[in-house]
């Protein structure tokens, strides 16, 4: 079986993750960020693509395929 999806890309962002930080005596904060990969949003729905940038662009046409892999060449499994 497949299922076939044809939408937008709604947005390609770079998460970032706060990993620390430090408040100094005056009380003023230093938090230290690091990146969290990088994502495609499909509506309400984030996909990871990994830790480089895709090459697509928010309003971007896709088509997305679902498709159960076979094993022992059995189309059924």
């Amino acid at each position: 079986m497949r299922l076939i999806w044809t939408t937008v890309i709604t947005g390609v962002d770079e998460r970032k993750l706060t990993v620390g930080g430090k408040r100094s005596a005056d009380g003023t904060a230093e938090l230290f960020t690091e990146s969290g990969g990088w994502y495609i949003r499909l509506g309400n729905i984030s996909l990871y693509t990994g830790d480089v940038r895709p090459d697509f662009q928010q309003g971007d046409r896709v088509t997305i395929t679902l498709e159960k892999e076979r094993t022992n060449g059995n189309e059924d499994d």
